[in-house]
């Protein structure tokens, strides 16, 4: 609707523009317009209806949200998604896909049977989908390698560290089969090994006792 559309961008403010029910060229006519106007501050909001023709929501299979980055690369506007599925996760999986906002309908109870009530989710879900949704968009925001919470404690625990393969004794030369690498991994790293071939050992050391560098030195 031309006119509606042209009443939006007049009135100034932000908007959204919704893809339900439309075709690509119905989208690029809509956005075409509202571009040419002039500076609009709008995002595309895209998903799909099928609840007149279903009854029970879209299936996942049909949501298409790799599009969500295929119209923001077209525009170069944000773009988020109009969910119409029944799940609870659905948000955070749009969230994945680059959706910059998502649209999720909610009933105070889905037994009142309102519109769309079979996509709705009820209080409860809903801050559970918006914490899963959070999360990822948190998660996708982080653009470099970073150890979560508690995996510092792992990593000692998974981890491997230089040890004997057999008893050593004091001023022994250490040869490569003389050492393996075993957990935890809080002693000598196994990057270190060639390190490691070729010093003494400056006490008696057990089989499978890590080493330390403080007992070790060169020949």
């Amino acid at each position: 609707n031309p006119e509606i559309i042209d009443t939006v961008i007049d009135s100034g403010l932000p908007f959204f523009i919704s893809t339900l029910l439309a075709t690509e060229k119905e989208i690029d006519w809509a956005v075409n317009r509202i571009q040419k106007r002039g500076p609009s501050h709008f995002a595309i909001l895209h998903g799909q209806h099928t609840m007149m023709s279903s009854g029970s929501g879209v299936d996942v299979s049909q949501t298409t949200l790799g599009y969500i980055n295929t119209l923001k690369k077209r525009y170069r506007v944000p773009v988020g998604f109009i969910d119409h599925t029944p799940h609870v996760w659905m948000p955070a999986a749009a969230a994945a896909a680059g959706a910059d906002s998502v649209c999720k309908h909610l009933s105070l109870s889905r037994t009142d049977k309102g519109p769309d009530w079979q996509v709705c989710l009820e209080p409860d879900e809903m801050k559970e989908a918006v914490s899963w949704a959070r999360g990822i968009r948190d998660s996708s925001n982080l653009k470099h390698k970073k150890l979560a919470s508690g995996e510092d404690k792992d990593r000692f625990k998974m981890r491997r560290s230089i040890v004997a393969t057999r008893a050593l004794r004091s001023g022994d030369v250490i040869k490569r089969d003389a050492i393996a690498f075993k957990r935890p991994g809080t002693g000598i790293e196994p990057s270190q090994y060639e390190d490691i071939i070729g010093k003494r050992v400056t006490c008696d050391i057990d089989e499978n006792e890590m080493l330390r560098i403080d007992n070790l030195k060169e020949v």
